[in-house]
């Protein structure tokens, strides 16, 4: 069966695209704890930050910062897999993969960490 061209291949690839991206965020949401436990902040920081009489701006950065750990959360995972499956036996250089990725998770949470304590403390 020929693949679409022009539009409907267009929509086609794109839906394609969506189901691989939803497929992803399913089995990490599965498998990483950390994962879910950032999803969980979110739907406490979310809503807040929608209540919270900001200028869109505002919201679209705090809203981005915490997308942001998410962003990295799934790069982080995606490193780690990709490491125990190329050397499952411990090496030296597997932990320091490992170690910088989970290094730049930390660094999200500090931008995160960072931004909303900027607006809680002016709100203050």
């Amino acid at each position: 069966m020929p693949k679409p061209k022009g539009i409907r291949g267009l929509f086609h690839k794109l839906r394609a695209s969506l189901g691989y991206s939803l497929s992803g965020l399913k089995e990490v949401f599965a498998s990483e704890l950390s994962f879910r436990l950032e999803v969980a902040l979110g739907v406490i920081l979310i809503p807040l930050v929608l209540w919270m009489d900001d200028t869109p701006f505002q919201k679209l950065l705090l809203i981005g910062s915490y997308l942001f750990v998410l962003i990295v959360e799934l790069l982080n995972t995606a490193i780690e897999e990709l490491v125990n499956w190329m050397s499952p036996d411990k090496h030296v250089l597997a932990k320091k993969i490992k170690d910088a990725a989970s290094a730049a998770v930390f660094l999200s949470i500090c931008v995160l960490v960072l931004t909303w304590g900027q607006f809680f403390y002016y709100m203050l």
